[in-house]
């Protein structure tokens, strides 16, 4: 059965492993939540920053949920709940060697023994795509982009909701928005 993990557990792990095995700094790896404006910044050293060129290499990540693919709720156990879903990270690799990149990322996630290090973290790798070739304009440049999705299944385990959370037997007032409730005549 596949281990435990969450959403920020994946994030962690697929970063881990682009920036272990690819061979691209850390700083270069951004989360796409994290990125603010057109205007990324390489740092020079801990004081210094300038803008990326066009011969440096970075990546812009996302993490999502496929909402078009089944997802599924069992017990675990008489206390547990276990969600399983799919997600896939979507990468967009910026800089002149985003290509070699691509190619980089594709063999680690074919390798056996990557694959497993991420089964025993909790993460059942599908698949990968791409790469697909953009150019994009940043500040007036255009910048060589490919663009990739790798595709996983996760397995976590949730508390079980009580009778008392289910039904609210507490006898607390329920927190409805009065405003919301309409009639049908």
């Amino acid at each position: 059965m596949l281990p435990n993990t969450d959403f920020d557990n994946v994030i962690r792990a697929l970063r881990k492993t682009i920036i272990d095995y690819v061979g691209i700094d850390s700083n270069r790896v951004s989360n796409a939540l994290t990125v603010r404006g057109a205007d990324l910044l390489k740092i020079i050293n801990s004081t210094e920053l300038n803008s990326y060129n066009l011969s440096d290499s970075f990546i812009v990540f996302e993490l999502l949920e496929d909402n078009d693919k089944e997802y599924f709720v069992m017990e675990e156990d008489e206390k547990n709940l276990c969600y399983v879903s799919y997600m896939h990270m979507d990468l967009k690799l910026y800089g002149t060697p985003c290509h070699n990149i691509s190619r980089k990322l594709i063999a680690t996630f074919k390798d056996e023994k990557i694959l497993n290090e991420l089964y025993y973290k909790g993460i059942y790798y599908k698949g990968i795509t791409g790469p697909n070739s953009v150019n994009e304009f940043i500040n007036n440049t255009l910048w060589p982009r490919c663009d990739m999705s790798i595709k996983v299944q996760i397995k976590t385990v949730i508390p079980k909701p009580t009778k008392e959370e289910y039904f609210n037997l507490k006898n607390e007032p329920l927190d409805i928005d009065s405003s919301l409730i309409t009639k049908n005549i």
